[in-house]
């Protein structure tokens, strides 16, 4: 999720011989022993500085690890009004960012799933007010109320002629 502390780096390590190292994310400013294996949770995004020591004779290696994030989740939908009293029209809508695929909710119904970056989905609607939110593989979601314009009905009253 965007600007949260949801990150994790695991380190892995082989060795025919030995079973025992220290992890470090910060250039050995502090440590963690375990076995072979670790993994750092509930990071940032940014910049790591890994290194593993190997606690039988205190031989090090270093890198780095980027950990990056998701862009933003973008919605943009596009709508033209319904022209008769109690028909639809089509609306259609993008969406990007986040981590692809996605699903769209239209006013709280699974209206579509799978969907890729930038694919135009195009899905009917009625006049009213509506809420469309999209979610990606991480759950990240955002959502848009839009409003579709339409006539009023048109009631026809009796008329009698002499």
């Amino acid at each position: 999720m965007l600007g949260l502390d949801d990150g994790s780096i695991t380190i892995y390590t082989f060795s025919a011989t030995h079973t025992s190292f220290a992890y470090s994310i910060d250039n050995g400013m502090t440590w963690t022993n375990d076995g072979l294996s670790y993994t750092f949770d509930n990071l940032i995004s940014g910049t790591y500085d890994i290194v593993v020591q190997d606690l039988t004779d205190y031989c090090e290696t270093s890198t780095f690890v980027i950990l990056g994030q998701p862009t933003p989740l973008n919605l943009v939908i596009t709508a033209q009004p319904v022209l008769c009293f109690g028909y639809t029209t089509s609306m259609t809508f993008q969406v990007s960012g986040g981590i692809p695929v996605y699903d769209a909710f239209l006013d709280g119904t699974l209206t579509a799933t799978g969907i890729e970056p930038n694919d135009p989905v195009t899905i009917s609607v009625g006049a009213g007010s509506h809420l469309l939110a999209v979610q990606d593989e991480n759950g990240c979601s955002t959502s848009l109320t839009f409003t579709i314009a339409g006539p009023d009905q048109v009631n026809l009253l009796p008329h009698r002629v002499m």
